[in-house]
């Protein structure tokens, strides 16, 4: 198994990559707010009607690898502390 520095490292990683997905589910976020701000009903009807289930669905799939990355860090730091405790 991988040393514990190793495998924040992985999470951290895992982290970074969340963040760039984030990024990319903000997009049709921003267009269809502008959009809207450019009254352009028919943009706006588009994305609540074909767009909005999509971006929903990848944001709770965010959320649960955010709490799978989170469960990981506390067991590394449960799995630390009981190390130190043997110690």
């Amino acid at each position: 198994m991988k040393n514990n520095n190793e495998e924040m490292f992985t999470q951290a990683c895992k982290l970074t990559n969340l963040a760039e997905h984030l990024k990319l589910v903000e997009m049709p976020l921003d267009y269809v707010a502008v959009s809207r701000d450019n009254e352009d009903n028919s943009a706006v009807d588009f994305f609540l009607n074909e767009e909005l289930d999509s971006v929903q669905k990848n944001i709770i799939n965010i959320q649960e690898q955010i709490q799978n990355i989170s469960d990981v860090l506390v067991d590394l730091y449960n799995d630390n502390d009981k190390k130190e405790g043997d110690q």
